[in-house]
C-alpha cells in the first residue's frame, strides 16, 4: 500500500486505511503529530500491509513495515502546565482501529519564539 494523501489530520493510503492523532484536551494546549514533516522518500514507498506497525520514538513516532520505517515528529504547543501527549491510530477503511500508540510524548514548542524544548521530566 502508498500513501494517498497527507494533511494535518491524516495519512490516507491507497486502500483507505489511514493514520491519526488524538489527544484529551486539558485546558489551553494544543498536541499533535505532524505528518506534514514526513520523509519525501514515504511518498513513494510501498508498505507491506502484512507487516505494518507503529514505533514509539523520542518526541514522535515510526510507522512502516519490517524493511523500514518513518519518522513522524509530534508537537504541544502550550505554556508547559499540560498534558504534552498524543495517541496515535491506525484504521483500516472501515474504520476499525488495528494498531495504536497511547501517550507518545510531544516536544513543547513555542511558535512565537521558534523554539523547541523537551518534556520537563
Amino acid at each position: 500500500m502508498k500513501i494517498k494523501k497527507i494533511d494535518e489530520s491524516n495519512i490516507i493510503f491507497d486502500d483507505e486505511s489511514y493514520l491519526t492523532w488524538d489527544y484529551k484536551q486539558d485546558c489551553c494546549e494544543y498536541n499533535y503529530a505532524d505528518f506534514e514533516q514526513i520523509e519525501k522518500s514515504a511518498l513513494n514507498y510501498d508498505f507491506d500491509k502484512d507487516t505494518f506497525r507503529l514505533i514509539p520514538n523520542d518526541y514522535g513516532f515510526r510507522f512502516g513495515d519490517k524493511n523500514r520505517t518513518f519518522f513522524i515528529p509530534c508537537y504541544s504547543q502550550q505554556n508547559g502546565f499540560y498534558s504534552s501527549e498524543v495517541d496515535i491510530f491506525y484504521y483500516d477503511k472501515d474504520e476499525n482501529k488495528i494498531l495504536d500508540l497511547k501517550k507518545i510524548d510531544c516536544y513543547l514548542y513555542d511558535f512565537e519564539s521558534e523554539k523547541r524544548y523537551f518534556n520537563k521530566d
